[in-house]
Protein backbone atom coordinates (compact mmCIF):
# COMPACT_ATOMS: atom_id res chain seq x y z
CA UNK A 1 0.00 0.00 0.00
CA UNK A 2 1.03 3.10 -0.96
CA UNK A 3 2.06 5.63 2.55
CA UNK A 4 0.61 8.88 1.89
CA UNK A 5 1.53 11.95 4.64
CA UNK A 6 -1.76 14.06 6.26
CA UNK A 7 -0.77 17.49 7.60
CA UNK A 8 -3.22 18.65 10.22
CA UNK A 9 -4.65 21.68 8.85
CA UNK A 10 -8.35 22.86 10.91
CA UNK A 11 -10.30 22.83 7.70
CA UNK A 12 -14.29 23.15 7.00
CA UNK A 13 -14.26 19.52 7.04
CA UNK A 14 -13.52 19.05 10.49
CA UNK A 15 -16.59 18.72 13.00
CA UNK A 16 -17.47 18.18 16.53
CA UNK A 17 -19.18 14.62 17.27
CA UNK A 18 -21.25 15.94 19.46
CA UNK A 19 -22.98 18.74 17.37
CA UNK A 20 -23.19 17.11 13.53
CA UNK A 21 -24.52 13.58 13.79
CA UNK A 22 -27.84 13.04 13.26
CA UNK A 23 -27.43 9.87 13.34
CA UNK A 24 -26.39 9.12 17.40
CA UNK A 25 -25.04 5.49 16.47
CA UNK A 26 -21.16 6.08 16.44
CA UNK A 27 -20.36 1.83 16.27
CA UNK A 28 -22.05 -1.23 16.59
CA UNK A 29 -19.80 -4.86 15.95
CA UNK A 30 -18.24 -7.82 17.21
CA UNK A 31 -15.21 -8.81 18.78
CA UNK A 32 -14.02 -12.22 20.58
CA UNK A 33 -17.54 -12.94 21.50
CA UNK A 34 -19.02 -9.50 22.57
CA UNK A 35 -20.89 -7.00 21.26
CA UNK A 36 -19.74 -3.41 21.49
CA UNK A 37 -22.25 -0.96 20.72
CA UNK A 38 -21.76 3.22 21.48
CA UNK A 39 -23.29 6.52 20.68
CA UNK A 40 -22.32 9.91 19.56
CA UNK A 41 -21.03 12.77 22.38
CA UNK A 42 -24.48 14.92 23.72
CA UNK A 43 -23.99 18.16 25.00
CA UNK A 44 -26.00 19.39 28.04
CA UNK A 45 -25.73 22.66 28.92
CA UNK A 46 -26.69 24.20 32.75
CA UNK A 47 -24.77 25.92 34.99
CA UNK A 48 -21.92 23.62 34.32
CA UNK A 49 -21.75 22.18 30.98
CA UNK A 50 -21.42 18.30 30.67
CA UNK A 51 -21.25 16.06 27.71
CA UNK A 52 -22.44 12.74 27.57
CA UNK A 53 -22.14 9.34 25.55
CA UNK A 54 -23.52 6.25 26.89
CA UNK A 55 -21.60 3.11 25.20
CA UNK A 56 -23.35 -1.17 25.79
CA UNK A 57 -21.13 -4.03 26.60
CA UNK A 58 -22.90 -7.51 26.14
CA UNK A 59 -22.80 -11.24 25.64
CA UNK A 60 -24.72 -12.29 22.79
CA UNK A 61 -28.05 -13.47 24.34
CA UNK A 62 -26.74 -12.21 27.92
CA UNK A 63 -27.04 -9.57 29.94
CA UNK A 64 -25.44 -5.97 29.34
CA UNK A 65 -23.40 -3.42 30.84
CA UNK A 66 -23.70 0.39 30.52
CA UNK A 67 -21.13 2.96 30.15
CA UNK A 68 -21.85 6.24 30.77
CA UNK A 69 -19.04 8.95 29.98
CA UNK A 70 -19.20 12.09 31.30
CA UNK A 71 -16.93 15.17 30.31
CA UNK A 72 -16.78 17.92 32.72
CA UNK A 73 -16.35 21.43 30.88
CA UNK A 74 -13.80 23.50 33.05
CA UNK A 75 -10.79 26.41 32.84
CA UNK A 76 -8.57 24.31 34.39
CA UNK A 77 -7.39 20.65 33.88
CA UNK A 78 -7.96 18.44 37.05
CA UNK A 79 -8.37 14.24 36.99
CA UNK A 80 -11.58 12.71 38.71
CA UNK A 81 -10.42 10.35 41.39
CA UNK A 82 -11.03 6.77 40.93
CA UNK A 83 -13.61 5.67 43.15
CA UNK A 84 -15.32 8.98 43.10
CA UNK A 85 -19.51 9.27 43.53
CA UNK A 86 -21.51 9.99 40.68
CA UNK A 87 -25.03 10.74 41.94
CA UNK A 88 -28.00 11.19 39.45
CA UNK A 89 -31.41 12.83 41.24
CA UNK A 90 -34.43 11.25 39.57
CA UNK A 91 -37.97 12.61 39.52
CA UNK A 92 -38.88 10.62 42.41
CA UNK A 93 -36.25 11.80 44.80
CA UNK A 94 -34.34 8.66 44.65
CA UNK A 95 -30.54 9.15 43.40
CA UNK A 96 -28.86 6.34 41.43
CA UNK A 97 -25.05 6.45 42.66
CA UNK A 98 -22.24 4.86 41.06
CA UNK A 99 -18.68 5.24 40.98
CA UNK A 100 -15.65 7.03 38.75
CA UNK A 101 -13.70 3.27 37.44
CA UNK A 102 -11.13 5.05 35.32
CA UNK A 103 -8.31 4.81 38.43
CA UNK A 104 -6.74 9.19 38.38
CA UNK A 105 -3.47 7.57 38.65
CA UNK A 106 -3.72 5.87 34.81
CA UNK A 107 -5.25 9.84 33.74
CA UNK A 108 -3.05 11.88 31.74
CA UNK A 109 -4.24 15.48 32.27
CA UNK A 110 -6.62 16.42 29.77
CA UNK A 111 -5.31 18.66 26.96
CA UNK A 112 -6.85 22.68 26.82
CA UNK A 113 -8.70 23.06 23.39
CA UNK A 114 -10.30 26.54 21.83
CA UNK A 115 -14.27 25.88 21.92
CA UNK A 116 -16.16 27.69 19.07
CA UNK A 117 -16.14 31.14 21.19
CA UNK A 118 -12.26 30.63 20.91
CA UNK A 119 -11.70 30.76 24.76
CA UNK A 120 -9.43 27.51 26.50
CA UNK A 121 -11.47 24.89 28.48
CA UNK A 122 -10.83 21.47 29.36
CA UNK A 123 -12.86 18.26 29.09
CA UNK A 124 -12.50 16.31 32.39
CA UNK A 125 -13.34 12.66 32.44
CA UNK A 126 -15.32 10.34 34.54
CA UNK A 127 -16.28 6.80 34.05
CA UNK A 128 -19.46 4.88 35.23
CA UNK A 129 -20.95 1.48 34.51
CA UNK A 130 -24.87 0.94 35.21
CA UNK A 131 -26.54 -1.92 34.92
CA UNK A 132 -29.73 -2.15 32.15
CA UNK A 133 -32.15 -1.23 35.26
CA UNK A 134 -30.27 1.93 36.24
CA UNK A 135 -29.55 3.27 32.96
CA UNK A 136 -33.89 2.46 32.26
CA UNK A 137 -34.76 4.57 35.41
CA UNK A 138 -32.87 7.48 34.98
CA UNK A 139 -34.12 6.82 30.81
CA UNK A 140 -37.77 6.74 32.25
CA UNK A 141 -37.81 9.14 35.27
CA UNK A 142 -36.05 11.65 33.77
CA UNK A 143 -33.29 13.74 36.23
CA UNK A 144 -33.32 16.83 38.52
CA UNK A 145 -29.79 17.35 39.69
CA UNK A 146 -26.30 15.66 39.09
CA UNK A 147 -23.87 15.82 41.84
CA UNK A 148 -20.27 14.22 40.85
CA UNK A 149 -17.12 14.48 43.46
CA UNK A 150 -14.18 15.82 41.50
CA UNK A 151 -11.76 15.95 44.95
CA UNK A 152 -11.71 14.04 48.27
CA UNK A 153 -12.73 17.49 49.86
CA UNK A 154 -16.29 19.60 50.87
CA UNK A 155 -16.19 21.82 48.01
CA UNK A 156 -15.17 18.81 45.26
CA UNK A 157 -18.52 18.67 44.35
CA UNK A 158 -19.53 19.59 40.90
CA UNK A 159 -23.70 20.14 41.13
CA UNK A 160 -25.90 20.78 38.19
CA UNK A 161 -29.58 21.55 38.43
CA UNK A 162 -31.83 20.72 35.37
CA UNK A 163 -35.32 22.38 35.35
CA UNK A 164 -36.37 20.55 31.95
CA UNK A 165 -34.92 17.29 32.13
CA UNK A 166 -31.94 18.06 30.00
CA UNK A 167 -29.80 15.43 31.24
CA UNK A 168 -32.41 13.02 31.35
CA UNK A 169 -33.85 13.27 27.72
CA UNK A 170 -29.92 13.12 26.59
CA UNK A 171 -29.98 9.72 28.64
CA UNK A 172 -32.83 8.70 26.87
CA UNK A 173 -31.83 9.35 23.44
CA UNK A 174 -28.81 7.37 23.74
CA UNK A 175 -30.90 4.44 25.50
CA UNK A 176 -32.78 4.08 22.70
CA UNK A 177 -30.29 4.79 20.42
CA UNK A 178 -28.51 1.25 21.96
CA UNK A 179 -31.83 -0.67 22.23
CA UNK A 180 -33.03 -0.34 18.71
CA UNK A 181 -29.10 -1.19 17.10
CA UNK A 182 -29.72 -4.28 15.16
CA UNK A 183 -27.51 -6.99 16.04
CA UNK A 184 -24.11 -6.46 14.58
CA UNK A 185 -23.21 -8.25 11.36
CA UNK A 186 -19.33 -6.96 11.76
CA UNK A 187 -16.40 -8.92 13.48
CA UNK A 188 -13.47 -6.94 13.75
CA UNK A 189 -10.07 -8.38 13.22
CA UNK A 190 -7.01 -6.67 12.39
CA UNK A 191 -8.09 -3.53 9.48
CA UNK A 192 -6.11 -0.93 10.90
CA UNK A 193 -2.35 0.22 9.10
CA UNK A 194 -1.66 3.08 11.54
CA UNK A 195 -1.81 4.85 14.08
CA UNK A 196 -0.06 8.14 14.97
CA UNK A 197 0.20 11.09 17.40
CA UNK A 198 1.72 14.37 16.44
CA UNK A 199 1.59 16.90 19.45
CA UNK A 200 -2.31 16.94 20.24
CA UNK A 201 -3.21 15.68 17.05
CA UNK A 202 -3.85 11.97 15.93
CA UNK A 203 -4.35 10.39 12.98
CA UNK A 204 -5.56 6.98 12.48
CA UNK A 205 -5.13 5.22 8.93
CA UNK A 206 -7.42 1.98 8.11
CA UNK A 207 -5.72 -0.55 5.82
CA UNK A 208 -6.69 -0.30 2.02
CA UNK A 209 -8.79 -3.37 0.79
CA UNK A 210 -9.86 -4.25 -2.30
CA UNK A 211 -13.43 -4.38 -3.20
CA UNK A 212 -12.81 -5.78 -6.82
CA UNK A 213 -10.97 -5.18 -9.91
CA UNK A 214 -12.16 -2.09 -10.43
CA UNK A 215 -11.81 -0.59 -7.03
CA UNK A 216 -9.71 -0.78 -3.68
CA UNK A 217 -11.50 1.27 -0.55
CA UNK A 218 -9.35 2.58 2.82
CA UNK A 219 -10.36 5.11 5.56
CA UNK A 220 -8.37 7.70 7.75
CA UNK A 221 -9.54 9.54 10.97
CA UNK A 222 -7.92 12.82 11.75
CA UNK A 223 -8.43 14.46 15.44
CA UNK A 224 -7.72 18.42 15.45
CA UNK A 225 -6.22 18.52 19.53
CA UNK A 226 -6.49 22.48 19.39
CA UNK A 227 -10.28 22.69 18.13
CA UNK A 228 -11.41 19.23 19.97
CA UNK A 229 -12.58 18.21 16.22
CA UNK A 230 -12.16 15.16 13.98
CA UNK A 231 -12.64 14.01 10.01
CA UNK A 232 -12.51 11.40 8.19
CA UNK A 233 -10.75 10.92 4.72
CA UNK A 234 -12.55 8.32 2.29
CA UNK A 235 -9.71 6.79 0.23
CA UNK A 236 -10.43 5.45 -3.06
CA UNK A 237 -7.75 3.72 -5.55
CA UNK A 238 -8.87 3.02 -9.54
CA UNK A 239 -6.44 1.38 -10.96
CA UNK A 240 -5.11 2.91 -14.37
CA UNK A 241 -7.28 6.02 -13.80
CA UNK A 242 -6.48 9.98 -13.52
CA UNK A 243 -9.23 11.80 -11.16
CA UNK A 244 -7.80 15.60 -11.46
CA UNK A 245 -8.94 18.43 -8.62
CA UNK A 246 -12.02 18.82 -7.75
CA UNK A 247 -13.58 15.82 -9.99
CA UNK A 248 -17.38 14.87 -9.37
CA UNK A 249 -17.37 11.46 -6.75
CA UNK A 250 -20.98 10.25 -6.87
CA UNK A 251 -22.01 7.24 -4.29
CA UNK A 252 -25.84 6.16 -4.72
CA UNK A 253 -26.85 4.21 -1.49
CA UNK A 254 -29.11 1.48 -1.31
CA UNK A 255 -31.47 3.39 0.73
CA UNK A 256 -31.82 5.46 -2.39
CA UNK A 257 -29.80 8.60 -1.10
CA UNK A 258 -27.16 10.06 -3.50
CA UNK A 259 -24.53 11.36 -1.79
CA UNK A 260 -22.04 14.17 -3.43
CA UNK A 261 -17.94 14.88 -3.12
CA UNK A 262 -15.31 15.45 -4.76
CA UNK A 263 -11.86 14.99 -5.32
CA UNK A 264 -10.08 17.09 -2.76
CA UNK A 265 -6.44 16.24 -3.66
CA UNK A 266 -3.74 16.70 -6.03
CA UNK A 267 -2.49 13.02 -6.26
CA UNK A 268 -1.17 10.47 -8.18
CA UNK A 269 -3.06 8.55 -10.91
CA UNK A 270 -6.05 6.07 -9.29
CA UNK A 271 -6.08 7.98 -6.07
CA UNK A 272 -9.09 9.70 -4.89
CA UNK A 273 -9.61 11.47 -1.24
CA UNK A 274 -12.92 12.71 -0.44
CA UNK A 275 -14.46 14.47 3.05
CA UNK A 276 -17.70 12.79 3.97
CA UNK A 277 -19.67 14.08 7.01
CA UNK A 278 -19.71 11.71 9.35
CA UNK A 279 -23.89 11.34 8.68
CA UNK A 280 -22.55 10.47 4.94
CA UNK A 281 -20.15 8.19 6.18
CA UNK A 282 -22.53 6.17 8.60
CA UNK A 283 -24.95 6.21 5.48
CA UNK A 284 -22.50 4.48 3.09
CA UNK A 285 -21.78 1.58 5.58
CA UNK A 286 -25.18 0.47 6.00
CA UNK A 287 -25.44 -0.07 1.69
CA UNK A 288 -23.79 0.97 -1.38
CA UNK A 289 -24.98 0.51 -4.85
CA UNK A 290 -23.28 2.18 -7.15
CA UNK A 291 -19.95 4.98 -7.27
CA UNK A 292 -19.17 6.80 -9.75
CA UNK A 293 -15.94 8.67 -10.66
CA UNK A 294 -15.39 11.70 -13.03
CA UNK A 295 -11.98 11.04 -14.38
CA UNK A 296 -10.12 12.91 -17.47
CA UNK A 297 -11.24 10.69 -19.87
CA UNK A 298 -15.06 10.55 -18.81
CA UNK A 299 -17.20 8.92 -16.08
CA UNK A 300 -16.34 5.40 -14.85
CA UNK A 301 -19.36 3.68 -12.53
CA UNK A 302 -19.06 1.10 -10.52
CA UNK A 303 -22.03 -0.91 -9.12
CA UNK A 304 -21.78 -3.62 -6.30
CA UNK A 305 -24.00 -6.15 -5.52
CA UNK A 306 -25.31 -6.84 -2.36
CA UNK A 307 -22.83 -5.09 0.61
CA UNK A 308 -20.12 -5.78 -1.24
CA UNK A 309 -18.72 -2.34 -0.65
CA UNK A 310 -20.51 -1.22 2.33
CA UNK A 311 -19.45 -4.16 4.33
CA UNK A 312 -15.72 -3.25 3.84
CA UNK A 313 -15.90 -0.02 4.82
CA UNK A 314 -18.13 -0.86 7.97
CA UNK A 315 -15.35 -3.44 9.08
CA UNK A 316 -12.52 -0.01 8.31
CA UNK A 317 -15.00 2.28 10.28
CA UNK A 318 -15.89 0.27 13.07
CA UNK A 319 -11.72 -0.31 13.50
CA UNK A 320 -11.01 2.90 13.89
CA UNK A 321 -13.50 3.55 16.22
CA UNK A 322 -11.99 1.33 18.71
CA UNK A 323 -9.18 3.53 18.82
CA UNK A 324 -11.10 7.42 17.80
CA UNK A 325 -10.66 10.07 20.17
CA UNK A 326 -13.76 11.00 20.72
Amino acid sequence: MKKFIYTFIAALVAFSSVASAQDLLRYNYKKNGYVYTGTERIRIPGSSTVEIKLDKVAIPGGAATYILHVYYESSSAWKMPKNAPLSIMTSDGIPVVVKNSFDDANQIAPKGFRNDAGATVFWNYGKYYYDEADIRKIAEKGVTSIDATRRWSEDGHIKVTYKANEFGKAIARQFETLSKATAPKTELGDQLQAINAQGSNTLVESKTVSINSQLSVGLVYLYYGSTNKESYDLNLYLPGKNIPLGAAVTVVTTGGKTIQMQQEKDVQAGRVFCYPSIDELKAMTKGVSRITVETDKGPVSISFNGDAFSSVLDKLYNAIQRVAVL
